[in-house]
């Protein structure tokens, strides 16, 4: 049966897990396929990989993964697979899937780097690198440039919208979360200034709409 891996992460710094290696281990990766697909923020990230053994010696215990993000190590990973111990003998492997969940602060709307890589009493082999990219939620994309002079900033609780004024044909602003949900809407007697203080600290998407259906999202991390 092949073991399922399951990698959920937090925010920054080093995570292990305790292996029972018998003074091991060279451990790489083969035929490593990774979806690319329609991923989005709490999505998961499945890396189909081939777990091999390249000592001269067998490696029987829980194997443990290290996982850095856009340069970051992360932090509070755990990983559960369906057995608490396994063997690998020499120059042999096994099929696993890795599950890694797509959350915030360390994955963002864009392209993001994911390195994955084994933890041995040895240097690791090889490692997994891949490039993802990750959409923005549902129904939040820019579909204008016309407005690019807008720009967004946070003060003493509040969102500032800069250069608000300048859009005579505004006819809607809405706010969304980054799971996509809906936290503010306006529709008249526009703000440049707008209450945050209920709102806990994340990345926020800002959408403009104007009278003739053009739209700009402005993305902002509210610290």
């Amino acid at each position: 049966m092949e073991k399922t891996i399951q990698i959920f992460t937090t925010i920054l710094a080093v995570f292990f897990l305790s292996t029972s290696a018998s003074a091991l281990t060279n451990i790489g990766f083969q035929n490593t396929t990774v979806q690319q697909n329609s991923l989005r923020i709490n999505d998961t990230l499945r890396i189909n990989t081939f777990v091999f053994n390249y000592d001269t010696a067998s490696f029987s215990g829980n194997l443990a993964f290290g996982l850095s993000i856009n340069g970051f190590i992360a932090q509070q990973a755990y990983v559960e697979v369906d057995t608490s111990t396994f063997t690998l003998a020499p120059n042999s492997g096994r099929q696993m899937l890795l599950n890694v969940k797509i959350v915030t602060p360390e994955f963002i709307v864009g392209p993001n780097v994911v390195i994955i890589w084994p933890i041995t009493s040895r240097p690791a082999h090889d490692s997994i690198k891949t490039t993802i990219y990750i959409k923005y939620p549902d129904g939040i994309q820019n579909t204008l440039a016309d407005l690019d002079f807008l720009s967004i900033g946070f003060k003493k609780n509040e969102a500032i919208i800069s250069n608000l004024e300048k859009i005579k044909t505004l006819k809607q602003v809405r706010i969304f979360d980054i799971l996509g949900k809906q936290i503010f809407e306006s529709n008249d007697n526009f703000q440049k200034n707008i209450p945050f203080d209920n709102y806990n600290a994340g990345l926020y998407f800002f959408e403009f709409v104007t009278t003739n259906n053009q739209r700009k999202v402005i993305k902002a991390f509210y610290p």
